[in-house]
């Protein structure tokens, strides 16, 4: 079961990652986008680095199941953060009102 788990998640992270960082950098301005990019891989490699660490800690204080349980809070938790900081977007607003539509439609809330 975990490794079946392990591969889903595997799968999830690759699927999204690409839309993700588009996603980001479209929303970005263009002096932004450098200091985004560079942020963003540092991101992921101090995750790299600190979570087979982490992994083993929680692995050896509560086994699988507190790993596993950590692990997916921290993605659901990262999937409300990035829909209430990049769900809206003014631009949008700004054209649905100019066109008579319904502003702060959200990419990912209602």
């Amino acid at each position: 079961m975990a490794v079946v788990t392990l591969y889903a998640q595997g799968s999830a992270r690759t699927m999204t990652e690409p839309l993700y960082a588009s996603f980001a950098m479209a929303r970005a301005t263009g002096a932004q986008r450098a200091l985004l990019g560079s942020l963003y891989q540092m991101t992921w490699n101090v995750g790299f680095s600190l979570g087979p660490w982490l992994s083993g800690v929680l692995q050896a204080r509560g086994g699988f199941g507190l790993a596993f349980g950590v692990a997916i809070a921290c993605q659901a938790l990262a999937t409300v953060l990035i829909a209430l900081f990049f769900g809206r977007d003014p631009r949008a607003d700004d054209a649905a009102s100019r066109h008579g539509g319904v502003p702060g439609r959200s990419f990912l809330l209602p």
